[in-house]
């Protein structure tokens, strides 16, 4: 699999290309960044110095979550959206980043599994 810019359209390019995989390799998708975000991460976008900088000091209770939370999303094929928006020009600024769903997951009268949804992952600059 090609490396993808990180981009909201990169993100979605991405999750069409995961998505297309048969449900075992998907499976194997959805293990593998619950495992290790950051190296999944890093294994399929095409991050510059800053970003991987910034990737790997993360807390590992933040990437452990995000992990968790795209592996639930890879197994139900939900969307994952990327708010990126430009830098600022401001050099001394810090970067946050927040997750947040819309995740229903529900069991109907048989006790089968109805889940839908996104996950929006959205980074911000403060000041």
């Amino acid at each position: 699999m090609p490396l993808f810019p990180f981009t909201p359209q990169g993100v979605q390019d991405l999750l069409n290309e995961l998505y297309a995989l048969p449900a075992p390799e998907l499976a194997v998708e959805a293990d593998a960044i619950a495992i290790n975000f950051k190296l999944w991460i890093s294994n399929h976008f095409s991050l510059d110095t800053t970003q991987i900088a910034y990737l790997n000091g993360m807390s590992n209770s933040v990437t452990n979550y995000y992990g968790q939370q795209c592996s639930f999303c890879f197994q139900n094929k939900l969307g994952i959206i990327l708010n990126y928006p430009d830098k600022p020009d401001n050099p001394s600024y810090s970067k946050w980043n927040t997750s947040k769903n819309s995740i229903i997951v529900e069991a109907d009268g048989q006790g089968k599994s109805n889940v839908y949804g996104e996950l929006v992952f959205s980074l911000t600059y403060m000041k």
